[in-house]
């Protein structure tokens, strides 16, 4: 069963295109051609952008470097990537001349809007050695401030609220330029080395780093105080922001130039992205989904493809448990009560066939019905609360359940080798896609060993 499963797992990740090599929680942005113009071109920021194939060997061995510097540039400097051997993508990657896997270049903002600055990263492929390399490449649009300019910025830019960051370094800390490139129009940064003692008294400034707001107006400065990260900062000026918005009259505000706007600042206009819930609708995804050793418990909800006022109420809860911080715990799913699965569930667990129905399975063998009100998201939710704190009767599942899905994957288990053979016979087929030499395999091993061994690229996001 586990050798079948990690089978069925290669096969896909070789044969979908639509299955990425990168996950949402990975940090790394994966790209296709309808958000390449707005999360690439368009982009304020440097971005690194690495252009790979899922049968890459190369690219397999670089993940884990990858996806260490896109948490680690979580909001400074954007690190994504494409799969070029999606059909879809490839007239993209061809536009870029790509002719190897894994290839790495970087998206510097120009003085053209859409038309970034592009180049081969042709350095070691470490974490440390790209994300540096990312951090180099973030436009700088803070500000410098000396003792013989001390004046001028008492002077200047009284327009937006400004934030000051004394410090000891001599060069813009990555996270500094990010924030100024968030709250660009609405936020001007500084930066103070300890070295100028006539800004450093001026301000009463006693250890390093320290962050102080100047609001504007007549309000006295704001010594910062909280932790030193991206998140934390930006949600300490993001009120400053907002509080300065709310300043402006009517008529100040019809005036102001669409292009000096903060990103960090709600858009006029937004798109509303309609909710998926997602669907299950074979006993076979049960087993995969639900009864895999240390999966979420999943939550069912059995709706009638004729009920759309409960197929709304369904799509709602999922809504408002998504808004939720994360890491859930339970996976939310729809299945059709004139499905496969909705009879086999009713089968076995003896449910009547009353819809909706709603409730939770988990891999240990038992269940929980919900008997409340399924148009209320409130009840559900709370439902699911107390399912979580261990409230509730639980049932057992029969066994028989269980290995129906066995029966049935065990049923298809000669299609699914099959079907693997297939297709890596198909891969190692491609002349186009050349094997590694021994050469390059002992180098990228090389770089895996040395990787092992280093630090994680934290010094991106202090100051």
């Amino acid at each position: 069963m586990p050798l079948l499963r990690e089978l069925l797992l290669s096969v896909l990740v070789l044969a979908s295109s639509t299955d990425a090599m990168y996950g949402k929680n990975s940090g790394v942005l994966e790209l296709t051609p309808k958000n390449f113009n707005d999360e690439i071109l368009q982009s304020t920021n440097a971005a690194i952008v690495e252009f790979y194939a899922p049968w890459c060997g190369h690219c397999r061995n670089l993940k884990p470097i990858y996806e260490k510097i896109g948490k680690s540039m979580k909001g400074i400097g954007k690190v994504a990537a494409i799969d070029c051997d999606d059909d879809v993508n490839k007239p993209l990657c061809g536009q870029y001349g790509i002719q190897g896997f894994p290839t790495l270049k970087f998206f510097r903002p120009s003085s053209k809007p859409g038309k970034p600055v592009v180049e081969d990263y042709q350095g070691p492929r470490t974490a440390k050695a790209i994300a540096e390399g990312l951090s180099e490449r973030i436009p700088n649009h803070v500000k410098r401030v000396k003792d013989k300019t001390l004046d001028d910025f008492y002077e200047k830019d009284n327009s937006t609220a400004k934030a000051i960051l004394f410090t000891e370094k001599g060069t813009t800390p990555p996270l500094w330029k990010a924030l100024a490139i968030d709250f660009l129009g609405a936020i001007s940064f500084y930066q103070v080395r300890n070295t100028e003692k006539g800004v450093v008294d001026a301000f009463g400034v006693d250890s390093l780093p320290k962050i102080v707001l100047l609001p504007g107006g007549d309000q006295a400065p704001v010594v910062y105080d909280g932790a030193v990260k991206k998140d934390e900062l930006f949600e300490f000026f993001a009120v400053s922001a907002s509080v300065e918005e709310s300043k402006e009259t009517p008529e100040e505000s019809s005036e102001e130039d669409p292009s000096s706007m903060s990103s960090a600042a709600p858009p006029k206009e937004t798109e509303t992205v309609p909710v998926v819930l997602p669907t299950l609708s074979q006993t076979l995804e049960i087993q995969t989904i639900c009864f895999e050793k240390k999966a979420k418990t999943c939550i069912l909800a059995l709706v009638s493809p004729e009920d759309s006022a409960a197929t709304h109420a369904i799509s709602n809860v999922y809504e408002q448990f998504m808004k939720r911080a994360p890491p859930h715990a339970f996976n939310i799913y729809k299945v059709d009560a004139s499905g496969p699965l909705s009879d086999a569930v009713n089968k076995h667990l003896e449910l009547d066939a009353k819809y909706p129905q709603i409730l939770a399975i988990n891999w240990r063998g038992w269940y929980k019905k919900f008997s409340g009100d399924a148009s209320s998201a409130s009840d559900v939710l709370a439902w699911i609360d107390a399912i979580k704190m261990g409230e509730g009767k639980k049932e057992s599942i029969p066994e028989a359940f269980m290995e129906e899905n066995e029966s049935e994957i065990k049923l298809q288990e000669e299609e699914i080798i099959e079907a693997a053979k297939k297709i890596m016979k198909e891969m190692e087929d491609k002349t186009e896609k050349p094997e590694a030499t021994q050469e390059e395999e002992e180098e990228s091993s090389g770089e895996q060993k040395d990787e092992a061994t280093e630090e994680k690229p934290s010094v991106h996001d202090e100051l």
